[in-house]
């Protein structure tokens, strides 16, 4: 079986192994990212929550700090071997399309740093399926900010490590399924500004938890060596490289149910006007989904305009 095949039956074996270093090196999320995930839901220590593609759980404690009770959804043994114990979160073996939680069980699903893996059509109607009415979708990624110079160094020397393996814009499909899709409302976009700092372990580590940098060979080898040399040209005074990033949360709340011949005549497109703020097929949302004043309803859009309009619309999210 090809990379490409492998990676669509099974998108967790390409992690097997690099759980610790995943664990170890992989950055957070900040606070105002976390705490914007849940708000408006009530009590946070009331709210149940299933967070697929769970990883090491480094979301899922975030929001268990807060009180929440998580399901971490993990299909990669690597993964929650290496995760660290938290009293309010439990690990289920399980890929994000096929859940064992129940219809109408969870008030939040999130998915942190994993969307673009999975079949975006299958995962979304699961995480309505696991929604309670009223309930909210959250996906979240940890970007890099264009245009840093440490971090284009950075990309030169893993992309040598393995040349064609690695991801160009791997947001941009799933953003789109997410927005177009009916059982969802009200999407919206935040960005919130981040970094890490990493020492020389460190950064051999986050480079070792991309799925697509070898781990062993002539490869490997010349890869640690480059990255000994990257540490040289840019540790600060304390022996750390920073990396600049952005995480970027897009928040959805599930829709009425409907049935699929419902869903494709509602089918709706949410037009972004800035980066921050966005149609949702009714009325123009800002950023933290609040109605924009003097605006009135829009005319729902056919899929040839939708499909013209993301074409337009993807490099302003970007």
């Amino acid at each position: 079986m090809n990379d490409s095949l492998r990676k669509l039956a099974a998108p967790h074996a390409d992690y097997k192994g690099r759980g610790a270093d995943y664990a170890y090196a992989r950055p957070d999320y900040p606070h105002a990212a976390i705490d914007l995930i849940p708000r408006g839901l009530g009590d946070p220590a009331r709210l149940v929550v299933a967070d697929v593609g769970a990883g090491t759980g480094i979301g899922s404690r975030l929001l268990a700090d807060r009180g929440a009770r998580v399901t971490a959804v993990e299909p990669s043994a690597s993964m929650r071997e290496a995760a660290e114990p938290h009293a309010r979160v439990i690990f289920r073996d399980a890929a994000a399309e096929h859940t064992p939680l129940s219809k109408a069980s969870v008030d939040l699903v999130t998915c942190f740093q994993a969307f673009h893996w999975f079949k975006p059509g299958a995962t979304l109607g699961e995480c309505r399926r696991m929604l309670k009415p009223g309930g909210r979708l959250a996906v979240a990624w940890n970007r890099n900010v264009p245009d840093d110079e440490f971090l284009a160094d950075f990309r030169r020397i893993v992309s040598k490590a393995r040349p064609g393996a690695a991801p160009g814009n791997k947001h941009r499909a799933p953003v789109q399924s997410l927005m177009s899709d009916p059982r969802f409302d009200h999407v919206r976009r935040h960005k919130v500004p981040h970094s890490r700092a990493l020492d020389l372990p460190g950064l051999i580590g986050y480079a070792q938890s991309k799925s697509y940098v070898p781990r062993e060979g002539q490869a490997h080898r010349q890869l640690i060596a480059d990255l000994r040399a990257l540490h040289g040209r840019w540790a600060d005074a304390s022996g750390e490289v920073h990396f600049a990033l952005r995480t970027i949360v897009y928040l959805a709340e599930a829709g009425a149910p409907r049935d699929m011949g419902q869903s494709q005549a509602i089918a709706r497109t949410r037009l972004p006007e800035t980066c921050l703020k966005m149609w949702d097929g009714s009325k123009l949302l800002d950023c933290y989904g609040q109605p924009v004043a003097g605006r009135g309803r829009t005319p729902f859009l056919t899929s040839t305009s939708r499909a013209w309009l993301w074409r337009i619309a993807m490099p302003v999210l970007s």
